[in-house]
């Protein structure tokens, strides 16, 4: 058989097969990298500066406000009336964030004998829960790029 073309396809085309490969799993979804952002949440309205300062981030309706259910926790020692904390490449989306001062450092958030808590506490959306606590699309946040919120405690 007569070559007509002298090429020598396997010089040609073997330094471009990885980029074969990677155009064929990113069209295919295979490769794909999640977008991520930023939550700065800043606490204010800090009465005392002594405890524990909880701040619990939620990314579902589904176990909000449940112990051991969010997406993210940070506890930080309370030494100021301000105090601010960033949650690093968290996925866009929708989250709802809930912070609790433990003054006395029991761990739990202590309640009246009408279940209204003694401690300072607070939403990210700075809703005030009237006869019960607020739910998750009722305090949630979309975050979409890098986002800064701030929580007013509340006190009773």
């Amino acid at each position: 058989m007569k070559k007509v073309l002298n090429i020598d396809f396997k010089k040609l085309f073997l330094p471009l097969l990885p980029v074969f490969f990677v155009f064929f799993f990113v069209q295919n979804g295979v490769a794909q990298v999640e977008q991520t952002a930023s939550l700065t949440v800043e606490v204010s309205n800090i009465k005392e500066t002594k405890g524990t300062l909880f701040i619990a981030l939620y990314n579902k309706a589904a176990g909000f406000l449940i112990e051991g259910k969010q997406f993210l926790m940070k506890t930080i020692e309370v030494t100021k009336t301000r105090i601010s904390h960033t949650f690093q490449d968290i996925p866009i989306g929708s989250y709802a964030v809930a912070v609790m001062h433990d003054v006395n450092d029991d761990g739990k958030c202590n309640r009246n004998l009408l279940g209204i808590p003694k401690e300072g506490f607070g939403f990210s959306t700075n809703r005030k829960p009237i006869l019960k606590e607020p739910s998750f699309d009722q305090v949630k946040i979309e975050v979409e790029e890098d986002t800064t919120i701030e929580i007013r405690l509340l006190h009773y």
